[in-house]
């Protein structure tokens, strides 16, 4: 019965995500975790530290790209910054 409720699970998981990755607006990123498994509770702030950096880089990467995903969503000639994986936004103030 076990065996058949985590078949289940993953099934629906798969299906899950791959509705998610043909959603517009949607960039899926998977950073490299391969060598954590699913019970590594105690690893979980490198597993963190893992994910923050790959996003971070992956971010700095499409905001390079002159007229793309990121580019469009922030807008043509306002100022972008990234901080730890998150684009800040910069406006003029009075």
């Amino acid at each position: 019965m076990a065996d058949i409720q985590a078949r289940l699970a993953y099934v629906a998981s798969v299906n899950a995500l791959d509705k998610a990755k043909a959603t517009d607006g949607c960039i899926y990123l998977r950073p490299p975790i391969e060598n954590y498994g699913t019970l590594d509770f105690g690893k979980f702030n490198q597993i963190y530290d893992v994910g923050l950096n790959y996003s971070h880089h992956k971010v700095e990467e499409l905001l390079k790209i002159e007229g793309g995903v990121l580019d469009n969503a922030l807008g043509k000639g306002k100022k972008k910054e990234v901080s730890r994986g998150r684009i800040l936004r910069r406006r003029n103030s009075i």
